[in-house]
């Protein structure tokens, strides 16, 4: 119970400080006191969206320019902050108008109207952390994209000459244990899948992949956990390695834990010089990634001096600036969850290990469908940096 106490109190705290901020914004300790005293206040008219508000032009201009302005800051005003800031304008107003309001407070259905009439949009929150909030702003995008174009036009740049890359991890421990969605008949009972058990040869796979405008997918590194490379040996005597059920013409590394490093940065760096030496006798190419360590040191920036244009995206907003982020590694993850739960309800596996072979395998399968060209065309044309 003290728990639940201490949690109630904080929201309470951030309730107070919100609505203080809001008052602050919409000019005076009470949102009713805008109009000069005794002056009746110019009401909207219901018309299409319902009966009429009771507010102000100007108060309900103030309330919408105040969401703006949180908004621009990285924080958004709930419905409940906006009902609980239009509640303290009834506070003000005669027991006539007071009347008209009986529950004392705005409806739900109010907020609606309130959001139609302004242009506004009630949507469902994005969380992210606040460097991330504030970076995401129509400014600094505008001046990313601005860069870009200037880039693409000073050096000749076409949709097959600019790629992204960047790096993602399957933790196949963690999707051993996720729940997906499953046909379940109510007469039968409730639905129980078998525990799965991950190998630690394969408990973390890491795979960079890189994609241009045009819909080209370079080949993949792919990171797997351990110090050495494996192998086991086939009925018959041949012997198999992971290599074999992965992407085709992988790179594949061994790192503990199974990540990019500055050394397979620059394996990766020699794995694109070599895909693309015939293009860049041509003319440049530029790479863009975000702005990781590994990504930036100074033997990676050597890509420059090989006719390539080395682009940073600006810190904290690959979230939505990234190709790969925006349209690839998604529909990779929730392919990936959908195959390793196929396979967990698959009666040949019953008892089965899930190995490293295993784990490409199903890797292989999920990095396969979404590594086409209209998907990988499709990030690109979302974020601006070249249209689909």
């Amino acid at each position: 119970m003290d728990a639940v106490k201490l949690v109630r109190r904080g929201l309470e705290r951030q309730e107070r400080y919100v609505r203080g901020q809001l008052q602050h914004r919409l000019g005076g300790p009470r949102l009713g006191r805008v109009n000069p005293p005794g002056a009746a206040p110019p009401s909207f008219t219901g018309g299409a969206n319902g009966p009429p508000t009771n507010l102000s032009v100007e108060q309900e201009q103030k309330l919408s320019y105040a969401v703006k302005a949180f908004q621009l800051q990285g924080f958004n005003i709930t419905k409940l902050h906006l009902i609980q800031a239009v509640s303290d304008i009834f506070s003000d107003m005669s027991a006539e108008e007071k009347a008209k309001w009986p529950a004392g407070r705005p409806s739900e259905s109010w907020v609606r109207r309130f959001c139609q009439r302004r242009h506004l949009q009630l949507r469902m929150e994005n969380r992210i952390e606040s460097c991330r909030a504030k970076a995401a702003t129509k400014a600094s995008v505008a001046q990313h994209l601005s860069v870009l174009a200037h880039l693409f036009t000073t050096h000749n740049i076409t949709a097959e000459r600019i790629s992204n890359w960047d790096e993602t991890g399957f933790s196949l421990t963690t999707m051993a244990v996720s729940r997906s969605k499953v046909l379940a008949d109510t007469e039968a009972g409730r639905s129980l899948s078998r525990g799965l058990s991950v190998g630690k040869d394969c408990e973390h796979i890491t795979i960079g992949a890189a994609v241009t405008a045009s819909g080209t997918a370079y080949r993949p590194i792919v990171i797997l956990p351990g110090k050495e490379s494996k192998y086991r040996v086939l009925e018959g005597g041949s012997i198999q390695t992971p290599e074999y059920d992965l992407p085709a013409g992988s790179k594949v590394h061994y790192r503990d834990p199974a990540g990019v490093d500055g050394p397979k940065m620059l394996s990766w760096v020699d794995f694109y010089l070599e895909e693309t030496a015939d293009l860049r006798r041509t003319g440049k190419t530029k790479v863009v990634f975000d702005g990781h360590a590994s990504h930036l040191s100074l033997r990676v920036l050597r890509l420059a001096q090989n006719n390539v244009i080395v682009h940073a995206l600006p810190a904290h907003t690959s979230h939505f600036t990234q190709s790969l982020d925006v349209s690839v590694f998604g529909p990779m993850k929730g392919s990936s969850k959908g195959f390793v739960s196929a396979y967990v309800n698959n009666s040949a596996n019953v008892g089965s290990k899930f190995t490293v072979y295993t784990a490409c395998e199903l890797v292989t399968a999920a990095y396969n469908s979404a590594m086409t060209p209209s998907i990988t065309k499709l990030g690109f044309a979302r974020r601006g940096v070249w249209p689909g």
